[in-house]
């Protein structure tokens, strides 16, 4: 420390002496000259300070040293200590090993004699065990002997039981007629208290379907009953059948409303009896109850060892129990005799149900045939090579003839009386266009039209385009093929349909097609044509429709027959129901307090009043009778009986025959219905006076109606900035909706068609979700996720959403923005706001919804409606129904399920999550697929091939790889009777460019099992066999050439082109010696052979090998060496003392290093 301080503060001696008042410090890079005298005494006063630190840190250094030297002699002492300790231990431990030693001795004896005795006590249990075996047998067998005599005599009681029961309810029921039959000659005098015959017929078919179940239940007792009871019964029944019937006569007409009221509450009770009944008798009362005991006495012959008397107790005392519960069937019996006595059925609505069920079902299937018969004959046209049905809808083309099918575009289209015409003027182009979907890839097509031209010359501005897409749906995100544009100039001036045809071949990946009819600016004349028809094959056929509209002809058919049906009801209501207005006013408030369990007072005002009208027409003339009734039923039918749900099912082609049901599904259902999308007009429908109802905008926008701008169906939100000179940001607001502290809220859209076709887009776009303290206020926070708009160019589309965002403290409302800024358009489609951690499966806003839950005896039905769509859920004790309709009540999709079974038919059947199916299943075909790839099934192979890659699995041989038609894109292995091939694309000899012509694919090599051609019964086996890896021998161009070296190593995959530094060998084998690896086999890492190596020269007939070597008087030692591969061998060896000695056959040694004064001189020594 005191040379540190020197270092830094000396005085300077020569300068003290010339000028006593100066000082020179030195600061560590050179001499400073101080001659202020105060800051010398400081500095002076500093060094004395410092020189007094230093001592004590010195002495504080000693210290230290001090103490650890102390502590290290403590830490050796106890060393040596603990050493001295442990051999200490170590002696105890040898001396208790051996005492342990003797100990184990003595146990091994004890153990052996103990097991002598175990084997000894094993054979008397043995013994044991079978004389208890032998004894528990025989009086097993007593208590069977003594079980079998009891429950024979305790058979023949059961019988006198059942049979005294039978009588006691023959006896009942001969009393409850009796009664019953008085009570109804009682009520015929009270016929000014009786409700209406509409109300009655509902209560009936509830009867009707009680009558059923009881039917029902009446079968399953006599399933528990002998012989002889069953006949008994049924003698009973025929003669309470009789004496229904004199009942049913009496009530036809109408019923006291104080006895439907009772009639109501037995049916229900009756029920519930029946129900109950049926159990009890189900669990015991017939012989199979001794056929179980039985069973059981067989069951503890098996499993028990001793039974003692009171099992037999117990069996007594279970048949005294069932002798009860027979007792108490007959009463209940009795019960539900009585009941079946007060059912009965309207013979008047069962004939005139007959009437008209047998004529809508002689028309349905008249329809169905017809429809057969179509099928039949487009399957036909579909094999003929000269084509098949027309893929076009709404051919004919003209004013007279439905064309909501055709998009007519850009304005100039003219649909005349019987043909449409195309007069472009002054615009770029008009066009009229048409979708054809399911068009198969890689197959002929023709087209075929009449012609109707105003001049004698045509022009090549006019023509067809069938613009081809891979994807079904048309989509833009997939490649699109626009190169089938066919001009009027190529097609005879002729007028009719004599050749006008035209032949397209599809695309090998061509799914869907747009086909155009289109007139191009500079086409001077306009153009016409009618009758047009696109079909498979390349002879066109004669025009005829397509199918659907003849299916729509025969639905058209169908729905005036339904009508009818509509009205003759309504005239059989009318007729059934007539009465005077005074008597409808009088008995309004009691029509009310009957149906209130089956709708609220407000529906039966409505039918009061419906009636009233009805009343009020009688006079008129029968239409206006069919008017009135027709608005009568159309409005019961909303209600919820069980005839409006049956008229639902039959509306909705739900068709019943002996083997089952069908259900028509026409349009494939979400699975991921829970989440509610709460985004106001989400469908950017206009309304109230707005472009788009609901939302609001900094800038000018817009509704994407036309086919480019149509997403999957829905309407697009189009935001436009190529006027936006100073890329402000252009935002569109969703309505507010209440939320909570702790919500999580989750946003999506889909942002598509950006940019336009001509312009560079700029910017970006985005979603946000925008949170309010309250209504009225500036955003509080927000959250936004955004992409830029050159990532989603013309043609694409992307998803942008907002996952998981927690509503904070302090917040009340919400709402999500659709935000873009730069230059370019954006149109948004699908936007969803969800209460959740993450957005579904769109699901269109609720807006303007209706829907209405309704209960009545005979079930439940949920209905919710929009201007546009409504859905149906309707449930009986024998059915459940759901369906979804659109317009003009057109079915979309239903599923049914009834006793029978439950079928789903339908085009599209999705089923999202894990299936499992335990029965047998039964497919005809089976493609799993998605927009660019499939996935097939056949009993030869299974393919999953998509639009970049391709796996094959055939009965001999498998493909995996990349799919394309570059070669620089196709690599892949294979596996077939030659082995593991392996494909990659090989740049050929010379080529310098980087073109998919200077490439080529290559099989390099194989992995194979080797030994035997399999394919060959002329050779003799001997049982070897292997595995061989090869390369592909050199072949003529145009086929594979084959792999020029293998090589193991290191290997770093790259993205980029492979250089000598992703791969390090440490082996290779070149045939060729073309590329990186030379000829032959070279080793690049170091290597260790664990045994010995043998190396033949094959020009002299042996070679060298390692070994070793050893001498008698060198200690027999072991030394390596390398010797001639002959049986005279000699060689160099290694001795481990450094030296290297030479030896020969004859056992002479020398060292290899020797001079003239030195020469080999023994083991070890020069």
């Amino acid at each position: 420390m005191e040379k540190q301080v020197n270092k830094f503060i000396q005085p300077d001696p020569q300068a003290m002496d010339k000028v006593p008042a100066q000082m020179m410090i030195y600061d560590g890079q050179a001499w400073l000259e101080i001659s202020n005298q105060q800051t010398i005494n400081e500095f002076g006063q500093i060094t004395t300070d410092l020189r007094k630190d230093a001592n004590e840190t010195m002495l504080y250094v000693q210290k230290v040293e001090d103490d650890f030297k102390r502590a290290g002699d403590d830490i050796l002492n106890e060393i040596d200590r603990e050493t001295t300790r442990l051999d200490k231990s170590i002696a105890d431990a040898k001396l208790d090993t051996k005492n342990v030693d003797q100990r184990v001795t003595e146990i091994n004896s004890r153990n052996q004699q103990k097991a002598e005795e175990i084997k000894n006590n094993l054979t008397l249990i043995d013994k044991k065990i079978d004389d208890t075996a032998n004894q528990s047998q025989q009086s097993l067998n007593k208590m069977k002997t003594d079980v079998s005599v009891q429950l024979q005599a305790k058979s023949v009681e059961i019988v006198e039981a059942k049979k005294q029961a039978i009588e006691n309810a023959e006896t009942a029921l001969k009393e409850f007629q009796t009664t019953v039959t008085t009570k109804f000659e009682d009520t015929d005098g009270k016929i000014s208290q009786m409700v209406t015959q509409t109300e009655y017929d509902t209560l009936t078919k509830q009867v009707d379907s009680n009558v059923t179940r009881i039917n029902q239940n009446q079968h399953a007792i006599e399933l528990k009953a002998d012989k002889t009871t069953v006949d008994e019964a049924n003698t009973k029944i025929s003669d309470l059948s009789s004496s229904l019937t004199v009942v049913n006569d009496a009530i036809k007409a109408k019923a006291g409303k104080t006895d439907v009221d009772k009639l109501s509450g037995r049916v229900a009770k009756t029920e519930a009896s029946l129900n109950l009944t049926n159990q009890q008798i189900q669990l015991k009362a017939d012989s199979s109850a001794v056929n179980e005991l039985t069973k059981s006495v067989d069951v503890l012959k098996q499993s028990a060892l001793t039974v003692d008397s009171d099992k037999i107790k117990g069996l007594t005392s279970e048949v005294e129990r069932t002798n009860q519960r027979i007792t108490d069937t007959h009463t209940l019996t009795e019960q539900n005799a009585n009941t079946i006595r007060t059912l009965a059925t309207k013979e008047e609505l069962s004939t005139v149900t007959q009437k008209f069920s047998l004529s809508k079902s002689e028309l349905s299937q008249t329809i169905e045939g017809i429809r057969a018969s179509v099928t039949t004959v487009d399957g036909k046209l579909n094999n003929l090579s000269v084509g098949g049905k027309n893929l076009l809808k709404q051919s004919q083309l003209g004013a007279n003839y439905a064309h909501d099918a055709w998009y007519a575009a850009f304005g100039g289209v003219t649909w005349n009386s019987d043909t449409v015409e195309l007069n472009v003027g002054n615009k770029d182009c008009v066009q009229i266009e048409q979708r054809v979907y399911d068009v198969e890839p890689d197959s002929d097509y023709v087209f075929s039209f009449d012609l109707n031209y105003a001049d004698a010359q045509h022009l090549d501005k006019q023509g067809f385009i069938f613009w081809e897409f891979q994807d079904r749906e048309g989509k833009h995100t997939t490649r699109a093929y626009r190169d089938n544009w066919t001009s009027m100039a190529k097609i005879p001036n002729t007028p009719g349909r004599k050749d006008k045809k035209i032949v397209i071949h599809t695309q090998p990946d061509t799914h869907m097609l747009i086909f155009m009819v289109k007139s191009l600016k500079g086409a001077t004349q306009p153009f016409r044509i009618s009758k047009v028809k696109f079909e498979k094959g390349k002879i066109p056929t004669d025009y005829t429709v397509a199918p659907e509209d003849t299916d729509n002809k025969l639905n058209g058919l169908e729905s005036n027959y339904a009508s009818l049906d509509v009205k003759i009801n309504g005239i059989n209501t009318t007729v059934a129901t007539k009465a005077d207005k005074s008597y409808v006013d009088q008995k309004a408030g009691e029509i009310n307090s009957v149906v209130a369990n089956k709708a609220d007072i407000s529906y039966v005002d409505q039918k009061a009043s419906q009636w009233q009208v009805a009343l009020q027409n009688l006079d008129n003339t029968v239409s206006g009778k069919i008017t009135a009734t027709k608005q009568d039923l159309a409005s019961l039918y909303e209600s919820e009986t069980y005839k409006g749900m049956q008229k639902i099912v039959q509306n909705s082609a739900f068709l019943q025959n002996a083997n089952g049901f069908t259900t028509q599904v026409q349009s494939m259902v979400s699975d991921e219905l829970k989440q509610i999308n709460l985004v106001y007009n989400s469908e950017f429908e206009s309304g109230n006076g707005q472009e788009i109802d609901g939302w609001i905008a900094s800038h000018p926008i817009k509704r994407g109606t036309n086919m480019y701008d149509n997403y999957y169906g829905s309407t697009s939100l189009g935001m436009w900035t190529f006027d936006n000179a100073t890329d402000q940001w252009v935002n569109a607001w969703s309505q507010m909706i209440d939320v909570n502290e702790g919500d999580h809220l989750s946003a999506s859209v889909v942002a598509f068609y950006t940019g336009g076709i001509v312009s560079t887009p700029l910017g970006g776009c985005g979603i946000e979700i925008e949170l309010f303290e309250r209504e009225g206020v500036n955003r509080k926070t927000w959250s936004g996720n955004y992409e830029d708009i050159v990532n989603i160019p013309w043609g694409h589309e992307k998803t942008i959403r907002i996952d998981d965002y927690t509503i904070p403290s302090g917040i009340t409302k919400a709402r999500i923005g659709l935000v873009i800024k730069g230059k370019g358009n954006v149109m948004f489609a699908h936007p969803m706001l969800v209460k959740g951690r993450r957005a579904g499966i769109y699901q269109p806003s609720v807006v303007n919804k209706l829907s209405k839950l309704t209960q009545t005896l005979d079930g439940l039905k949920s209905e919710v409606h929009d201007s546009s769509i409504n859905s149906v859920i309707g449930q009986t004790a024998r059915m459940i129904a759901l369906q979804i309709s659109g317009d003009k009540n057109k079915v979309i999709s239903q599923i049914n399920a009834s006793p029978e079974g439950v079928m789903i038919d339908g085009k599209h059947i999705m089923i999202n999550g894990n299936t499992r199916i335990q029965g047998t299943l039964m497919v005809n075909d089976v493609v799993m697929k998605s927009q660019s790839s499939a996935v097939k099934f056949s009993p030869e192979s299974l393919d999953m091939v998509g639009a970049n890659s391709m796996l094959r699995l055939q009965s001999d041989a498998i493909r995996l790889g990349a799919v394309s038609s570059d070669p620089r894109q196709q690599w892949g292995v294979g596996l077939d009777k030659n082995g593991l091939a392996f494909t990659i694309p090989v740049k050929q000899l010379g080529s310098t460019a980087n073109n998919p012509s200077d490439y080529r694919q290559e099989i390099q090599g194989y992995i194979n099992g080797g030994g035997w051609d399999y394919t060959k019964a002329d050779t003799v086996g001997n049982g070897a066999s292997g595995i061989e890896i090869g390369l592909m021998t050199k072949q003529t161009w145009g086929e594979p050439y084959g792999g020029d070296y293998i090589a193991i190593g290191q290997y770093t995959p790259t993205n980029t082109a492979k250089t000598s530094k992703a791969f390090s060998p440490a082996i290779s084998y070149s045939e060729t010696g073309f590329g990186w690896a030379p000829q032959n086999i070279h080793m690049y890492k170091p290597t260790t052979f664990h045994s010995d190596v043998h190396m033949n020269v094959s020009s002299t007939g042996y070679g060298i090998r390692t070994a070793w070597v050893s001498w008698s008087d060198w200690n027999n030692e072991k030394y390596p060496c390398f010797v001639n591969d002959t049986g005279n061998w000699g060689g160099i060896a290694f001795p481990s003392n450094g030296n290297v000695i030479m030896f020969n056959s004859a056992g002479k040694r020398f060292n290899i290093y020797e001079t003239k004064d030195k020469h080999y001189d023994g083991y070890g020594v020069n």
